[in-house]
């Protein structure tokens, strides 16, 4: 009787069957992670211009004055980012991955 020894052919094909698909879900991860840090850093940067715009408005009671100086900085900064300000509510847009974020502050 022959004593085998070592891994047949199938065996290996499966066992890297197995490691493709940990490492695809482990790709998955990344990005998954990437993605909520940057729309992070976007929720972030919108937090500052809101407050930018809160600060110009107490300086410059005019909200024409602001208004154009505010946006061209929101699209600058931000993905297709816009603002508007009416009364006492300053809102803030930008495109996010899939879908359009919006952020607003009362006056």
């Amino acid at each position: 009787m022959k004593i085998m020894s070592g891994f047949s052919f199938i065996e290996l094909l499966v066992s890297l069957l197995l490691l493709s698909i940990a490492l695809l879900g482990l790709d998955l991860t990344e990005i998954t992670a990437l993605r909520s840090t940057r729309e992070a850093y976007f929720l972030s940067v919108a937090t500052q211009q809101l407050e930018n715009a809160e600060n110009r408005l107490r300086v410059n009671h005019q909200i024409s004055a602001v208004l154009p100086i505010w946006n061209q900085q929101n699209q600058i900064l931000l993905p297709e980012g816009h603002g508007e300000i009416s009364g006492t509510i300053c809102k803030i847009c930008w495109r996010n991955t899939e879908k359009t974020q919006c952020l607003e502050d009362t006056l």
